[in-house]
């Protein structure tokens, strides 16, 4: 993975966390692909949200209440593919999540694609 590529990913990924944090649709639509969804499941109830629906959400219900902790623990490329975990501790007040980011390198520009997600 060159530097150039990680500081890419690194700065895509930090929109998100900052975008859903302060519930900023511009962060958002950024970090973003036009086709991006996400996945996960909230108690018993599964989650599936295409990039509209997401960012509606976060600039309705931003993350941080407070006491929100968002940490990148670890990014992995193969060429114009790469994963990004993240975790989330105090989302919405009391929830911790674990992110998983699928992001795609279109021609010079990283765009998250997926994004699944567990709540602990």
């Amino acid at each position: 993975m060159s530097a150039t590529d990680h500081d890419e990913i690194t700065r895509v990924v930090t929109l998100y966390i900052d975008g859903a944090a302060k519930g900023d649709a511009a962060l958002l639509d950024e970090a973003f692909h036009e086709s991006a969804h996400w996945f996960g499941y909230m108690h018993d109830t599964v989650y599936a949200v295409d990039k509209a629906g997401f960012i509606e959400l976060m600039v309705g219900q931003p993350g941080d209440a407070g006491n929100l902790v968002s940490e990148i623990v670890s990014i992995e490329q193969t060429g114009n593919a790469a994963v990004a975990t993240v975790t989330d501790q105090g989302f919405w007040g009391d929830m911790d999540f674990t992110d998983y980011f699928q992001l795609v390198k279109f021609d010079d520009t990283w765009k998250i694609v997926s994004k699944a997600f567990h709540l602990h």
